[in-house]
């Protein structure tokens, strides 16, 4: 809640109208209205909402909310865990029957490396293997698990980059350094083409992601300075340029506005996050087996 308010105040097309919280530290965000419930929002407030609160919340307040004809968009994940599985499915259709906007936030997709990365894939043929891994030690979140943690970021970047129909091949789990990694295996018609790695075990923070087509091979890595290299496969890779005007949060925070602007109401970014949520309740379902 915190980023979104600094950002928020930092850019001059949005005004934070109205903050919501039962810690009264959260109200000094300078916002017009201070409230201490979400049931007493009214219209005449604001134009849209964010759901930034503890991820067990998400589901209960995006319905109420969407029901109400607002437009949200609300953190990830929707919901928590395998069991919060219908409730994800809830808010998405909740949204769909009001017609009322429902964007997920997966900041990653809006950072300018990434979006570099998807128009030089655009001109590269089909991708042919996906292999990341993001986490750090932990844990650092009480709400959830490392798995729920860490393993939204890297599916939903991989499932937006496939976009084609993906299976669950493979979910195994491993202790390393007092943590927790799972590696996650996605397949396309039967042959490998994802491996992803999350988890709270890695001896240092980590969040890279490589792509590979035919005859190319792009690396994004959040931690280097050249954030995103690219060259061809075997040989040496190198910075790609892009435009560094604005970051991931600003980029997102623009375009629900956009979409709140235009009376948009559906938004990708909802059925992604339950594609998301499937696999990894899948997942959680195969390593408790």
């Amino acid at each position: 809640a915190d980023r979104y308010a600094a950002t928020i105040q930092r850019l001059p097309q949005l005004e934070l109208a109205a903050v919501v919280s039962t810690q009264p530290r959260k109200r000094e965000f300078g916002a017009r209205h201070c409230l201490s419930s979400v049931y007493a929002l009214e219209r005449s407030m604001a134009d849209g909402v964010i759901i930034a609160s503890a991820a067990a919340s998400h589901a209960s307040l995006a319905r109420h909310l969407l029901e109400h004809g607002w437009p949200v968009l609300c953190e990830k994940p929707l919901a928590l865990r395998a069991p919060g599985l219908h409730g994800a499915v809830r808010v998405v259709g909740t949204g769909m029957r009001a017609n009322a906007l429902l964007m997920v936030a997966i900041t990653d997709l809006y950072g300018a490396p990434f979006a570099a990365l998807q128009a030089r894939l655009a001109k590269r043929g089909t991708i042919v293997r996906i292999e990341s891994a993001g986490g750090n030690r932990g844990p650092f979140r009480s709400d959830c698990n490392a798995l729920w943690d860490y393993g939204p970021h890297d599916l939903a970047m991989c499932l937006h980059l496939l976009r084609a129909p993906l299976s669950l091949s493979e979910c195994r789990v491993e202790r390393h350094h007092g943590g927790q990694n799972t590696t996650i295996g996605l397949s396309r018609a039967g042959i490998p083409v994802a491996d992803i790695r999350v988890g709270n075990g890695f001896a240092c923070k980590s969040r890279w992601l490589r792509v590979m087509t035919a005859d190319t091979e792009f690396l994004l890595d959040d931690l280097a300075v050249d954030k995103l290299v690219a060259g061809r496969r075997g040989e040496r890779l190198w910075p790609v340029h892009y435009d560094r005007t604005f970051l991931p949060l600003d980029r997102q925070l623009m375009a629900f506005r956009l979409a709140v602007r235009r009376g948009q109401g559906r938004h990708w970014s909802a059925a992604l996050a339950l594609r998301v949520h499937r696999l990894l309740a899948s997942c959680e379902r195969q390593s408790t087996r």
